[in-house]
């Protein structure tokens, strides 16, 4: 694939990306705070990994600093981005594969099932973001539920949860049944 490098919008001038999510540095002359004149050539910078598994650089103007995840950076200066996308997906679900092939532009309720159905998020169970139960706790409703001694209404009033809730767990909706 070839690269394609672009002006970074905002930045137009001190800083390129490609397509291949790769950023780089122009040549320019820098003026420092006390009045030295430093000559920068042009260099690829080497982004740095985030504690959340995206890798993000800082640009730099006039000692003004901004901090950019590499992924947005692309998005935003390759893809037209729909009204309705907040959102930077990657393909593939790899975090750190930036090229412009592997993004896409989706909203929130989009990116979250892509990440469910390739793997990355469990979203079921207790290891939903959303679970009230440990997969014990829903082992244990559904016991009482089939052996009759408490209704599904009985079972989520006593445990402050909606007749729904229950009635996902005793399905296997929510939880798997051991």
């Amino acid at each position: 694939m070839e690269e394609i490098w672009k002006d970074v919008k905002g930045y137009e001038g001190y800083y390129q990306i490609s397509n291949l999510g790769r950023v780089k540095s122009l040549a320019r002359k820098v003026y420092r705070k006390n009045g030295q004149i430093v000559n920068r050539s042009e260099r690829i910078l080497k982004p740095y990994l985030m504690g959340d598994g995206y890798l993000s650089l800082c640009f730099r103007v006039e000692n003004k600093i901004s901090k950019q995840y590499v992924h947005r950076v692309v998005a935003k200066n390759f893809l037209e981005k729909p009204d309705y996308a907040n959102c930077v997906n990657h393909i593939d679900g790899n975090k750190q594969n930036n090229k412009l092939s592997n993004l896409e532009w989706v909203n929130h309720v989009e990116n979250h099932a892509h990440a469910v159905r390739i793997g990355l998020i469990n979203n079921k169970g207790e290891n939903s973001s959303t679970a009230k139960f440990t997969n014990k706790e829903a082992n244990l409703i559904r016991i009482f539920y089939e052996t009759r001694r408490f209704s599904r209404k009985e079972i989520a009033s006593l445990l402050g949860v909606s007749e729904t809730c229950i009635a996902q767990i005793v399905s296997g909706v929510r939880y798997k049944n051991d």
